[in-house]
């Protein structure tokens, strides 16, 4: 961290109920090189009082009578009591960016004053240590430093059209539609919180905001006449009225009428999904076929997709997200687009991380 963090604050860490009396050796090795980034993503359960830190606050991690560790705090969750499964035991956790963790030989006291001469000791300090400028005299000082296997985080985005001459007009909207993610996720990452945790209606809203952002215009969850669908995808029935999710027209011109799903998928294990993708797309393309058809309005399905995988699986999380990206593209959509920034970095909770949401498109006749 080459800037001043916000604040720096000392967290102690329970010798005995967490490490059975490991030496500081054994728990940089084990847990802040190992377990903690790899296996947890950055997630620490405590047991007992929250750390008030600030976003982008360094904590420096107490074993015994020395600092052995760092890391950057992004926030804390608190665990209601029915929902702390694997937690049990424990209040809540603190998430850390896991590319942060550092170990460095231990640091006792004596050398933490020479840095901050108001820091009056181990079990004593609750307020951060002030100044929070002299932490880059601090790690200037450290001997040994060390960090765990890096995730690059790289940001994967991209947009594809198989239908050019019939989609090349929701280029720009998909486009926009990135830079909106991505936008939300880099503003709201002091809360922890992304855009694509939230359901269908969210996540249409958004597409549609990227509608109007490139100067088309849209109708959401307006009333419609619909028909029943048959087995062999003819209208039937007499006509109801029914819930239309979306409306809109692009900058150019072309018009379009959809219905959208949004589907969860877990990638942990890259077990494969196609099954349940191809479901929730026909699900959607029969919602759709309910419309009555009109010249020059073309009829499509969206559905949106955002996985979620283990904190332990998150060591190559990028393959993860390249498994994802392959599933989503089996269904051979006309117009498919997807963001994963900063993978590992976004949408973690407690136990798994979202690092992205996919969109896909199909025309249907």
């Amino acid at each position: 961290m080459s800037q001043a963090p916000p604040e720096v604050r000392i967290l102690p860490m329970d010798c005995r109920k967490e490490f059975e009396g490991k030496d500081a050796e054994e728990v940089q090795k084990e847990f802040f090189l190992k377990e903690l980034p790899l296996e947890r993503n950055g997630c620490y359960a405590y047991r007992k009082k929250g750390l008030r830190a600030e976003p982008g606050a360094v904590v420096l991690f107490q074993y015994g009578g020395s600092l052995i560790a760092s890391a950057v705090f992004t926030r804390s969750i608190r665990l209601p009591r029915g929902e702390r499964g694997r937690y049990k035991g424990y209040k809540g956790v603190y998430l850390f960016e896991a590319n942060s963790i550092r170990v460095f030989n231990p640091v006792d006291a004596g050398a933490l004053r020479r840095i901050w001469p108001d820091f009056k000791g181990f079990g004593r300090n609750k307020s951060p240590l002030k100044p929070p400028q002299r932490y880059r005299e601090f790690i200037r000082s450290l001997k040994g430093i060390k960090k765990p296997k890096q995730n690059p985080q790289p940001s994967i985005s991209h947009v594809h059209v198989r239908n050019q001459k019939r989609m090349e007009c929701l280029r720009p909207v998909l486009e926009r539609w990135i830079d909106l993610n991505n936008d939300l996720a880099e503003r709201w990452d002091k809360e922890g919180d992304v855009r694509w945790w939230y359901n269908e209606r969210a996540s249409l809203g958004l597409f549609s905001s990227a509608i109007w952002l490139e100067k088309g215009i849209s109708l959401e969850e307006y009333s419609d006449s619909k028909r029943e669908v048959s087995r062999r995808g003819n209208l039937t029935g007499d006509s109801f009225t029914g819930r239309a999710d979306l409306y809109f027209e692009t900058s150019s011109g072309s018009r379009f009428r959809a219905e959208a799903k949004h589907c969860w998928i877990r990638a942990s294990i890259m077990k494969d999904q196609k099954p349940k993708l191809a479901k929730y797309l026909k699900r959607v393309c029969k919602d759709i076929r309910q419309a009555q058809r009109e010249d020059n309005t073309r009829r499509i399905a969206i559905m949106f997709v955002t996985p979620s995988v283990s904190f332990k699986r998150t060591a190559n999380l990028k393959s993860h997200v390249d498994w994802v990206i392959n599933q989503v593209k089996s269904l051979h959509p006309d117009a498919i687009a997807w963001t994963f920034p900063k993978i590992g970095k976004y949408g973690k909770w407690t136990e798994y991380t979202h690092p992205g949401i996919a969109i896909l498109i199909k025309v249907v006749r």
